[in-house]
């Protein structure tokens, strides 16, 4: 827009969107768990992430555990109370849908990205962001998001919560620096439909503050992991991002242990700290598995083998001939977490000198 403020640009500028609405319903449908259902399964079957910057707020997903603890209800019936609570018409059975939407959504598309409350005041997640503490089938590709304020110079910075804590959810919780950005807003004012000269316009706003900043930043950089690591699954990708984020800014008080003794460190203010995008797009390596060849028919019977220690000695009968062959083919190496990196392969190859009388 040659604004006098630089012009902003999406983490994943280049992803396609896919709008739904999720308090208003569709033409003839009547219950709003069924639309969120119907929302996700329409989906394209490459989307990357789910992102929902909304909430019935105001409930931790502790107080729905306990309503349905006490009353023995199950899970689609609980769910259903609250949503009709909160002015959402649903039932048990759209319910029922919405939680197997989310389970093959995670599954089979991407990974389900909620955005935590902007009550500074809560502890805990709301019941929308915190439904794998519910349904615990549903804690396969599921990240909340808060929010931390950094402040000073690099090297001295401060870090300060804002807004919800993860709670329940830091197992699977982040936060962001999405706390007084400045982000795209609105026409304020136009001339018979047109803005002619700016002056009647409000093409940004500041002192953003909420989580739901935060989250579709968390969905952006899912997309990019996702174009990154297409052969990753939506779970692997989300370990990925949780395995690689920031927590040295805070005390953890648990750890996650991922594949291959990857572990890191949370706990229930920050989860498990800031996403480092730049590192989780590098090789990641534990004292049980470095960079490493996979022999097998998949990841999960393979023989592993360490990259640095690996390649092909053949005799000096075929000279220079194969690593010649091998020259611009590219192959790949596994990290422990198993994101693949390409290589040269025709280095694994160790030339043999042919001494001519």
């Amino acid at each position: 827009n040659n604004n006098a403020k630089t012009d902003l640009m999406g983490v994943a500028y280049n992803a396609d969107l896919y709008y739904s609405d999720y308090d208003t319903l569709k033409s003839g449908v009547t219950d709003y768990a069924a639309d969120y259902a119907a929302a996700l399964d329409g989906a394209p079957s490459n989307t990357a992430s789910s992102n929902h910057s909304y909430g019935v707020v105001g409930t931790s997903i502790t107080s729905v555990k306990n309503y349905k603890n006490t009353y023995g209800y199950s899970n689609e019936v609980t769910i259903a109370a609250y949503l009709n609570a909160s002015g959402l018409t649903s039932t048990s059975s759209g319910a029922r849908s919405w939680i197997d939407s989310l389970n093959s959504f995670q599954s089979n598309k991407g990974v389900i990205v909620w955005a935590l409350s902007n009550t500074a005041g809560d502890t805990e997640a709301h019941w929308m962001a915190g439904l794998p503490e519910l349904v615990p089938s549903l804690n396969e590709a599921w990240i909340t998001v808060g929010t931390v304020d950094i402040q000073g110079a690099s090297g001295s910075e401060s870090y300060t919560h804002v807004n919800s804590q993860c709670g329940s959810t830091a197992a699977y919780c982040v936060v962001t620096d999405s706390y007084g950005v400045v982000v795209a807003s609105y026409e304020s004012a136009l001339n018979s439909g047109i803005d002619t000269d700016g002056s009647s316009s409000n093409y940004y706003t500041s002192g953003i503050h909420g989580n739901s900043i935060g989250a579709p930043w968390i969905a952006g950089s899912i997309a990019l992991l996702n174009e990154a690591f297409p052969s990753l699954t939506p779970a692997q990708i989300t370990d990925r991002i949780l395995a690689t984020a920031d927590n040295t800014f805070f005390t953890a008080t648990a750890n996650t242990s991922f594949t291959n003794g990857v572990t890191h460190g949370y706990n229930a203010v920050y989860g498990h700290g800031i996403p480092d995008l730049y590192k989780a797009l590098q090789p990641i390596t534990s004292s049980m598995m470095g960079n490493s060849v996979l022999v097998g028919d998949n990841i999960n019977n393979s023989k592993v083998y360490d990259l640095s220690s690996s390649g092909l000695s053949l005799g000096s009968s075929f000279g220079d001939s194969l690593s010649l062959g091998l020259e611009n083919e590219t192959s790949v190496f596994y990290d422990a977490l198993y994101g693949t990196f390409n290589y040269d392969f025709s280095k694994s190859a160790n030339k043999k000198n042919i001494q001519r009388n």
